[in-house]
């Protein structure tokens, strides 16, 4: 065997754990998944990814197919969400495992940008005294509004956006409350809440 062919046969198996190489993903890399929805919780099927950038500046929107983008080198990125008749979503995507799974909450924009809202009311039925205070936090969205509550025991939430929520009325290091909160638009809501250490949720009527 000449030496010409003895190199040739040497490089094969080189070549070969070359490319099983460049086919394996690394174990540094993983797979993003994207649920969009509105704020609510249905899902948003007009949407588009605008930007995915990670921390040097480029853009791997390119990655993504249909929600799903694939061997993703672990790190954080910024994310931007187009969403149609929604207000364009921007956030940050840390990936550290081989699957995530990240929720962007889209806000309705309205008529010209002028997305309807609500004045939340609530009360307890027995007020729970000084230094009260209650929160409302978006499910899907990152909306959050506070609120006071006043000596005879009500609270308001002027300008809420439609969306789904949690209430969380909170004295001290005591929790008063905690309930879901479901919008709906065109009307107002008030909150019933029972007295503070009183067993079961509060209920809710719409007018």
């Amino acid at each position: 065997m000449n030496a010409i062919a003895l190199t040739r046969l040497m490089l094969v198996p080189l070549v070969l754990c070359a490319c099983a190489v460049a086919q394996t993903p690394s174990k540094w890399h993983g797979t993003l998944k994207l649920r969009v929805t509105d704020g609510c919780g249905r899902t948003a099927h007009e949407w588009q990814v605008l930007e995915f950038r990670d921390e040097k500046g480029h853009d791997l929107k390119r990655a993504f197919h249909g929600d799903r983008a694939s061997d993703i080198p672990y790190g954080n990125y910024k994310l931007r969400v187009w969403g149609g008749a929604f207000f364009p979503y921007e956030g940050t995507v840390e990936i550290r495992q081989p699957e995530t799974l990240y929720l962007v909450g889209l806000t309705f924009a309205g008529l010209e940008y002028d997305p309807p809202s609500f004045e939340v009311r609530g009360r307890f039925e027995a007020p729970p005294g000084r230094g009260a205070w209650c929160k409302l936090s978006g499910v899907y969205t990152r909306d959050g509004h506070f609120a006071a509550v006043q000596p005879d025991g009500t609270f308001v939430f002027p300008f809420v956006l439609v969306a789904s929520y949690i209430l969380v009325c909170q004295q001290d290091s005591e929790i008063l409350a905690l309930q879901p909160v479901e919008m709906c638009p065109g009307r107002s809501l008030d909150i019933v809440l029972p007295a503070a250490g009183t067993a079961g949720g509060g209920s809710a009527s719409k007018k």
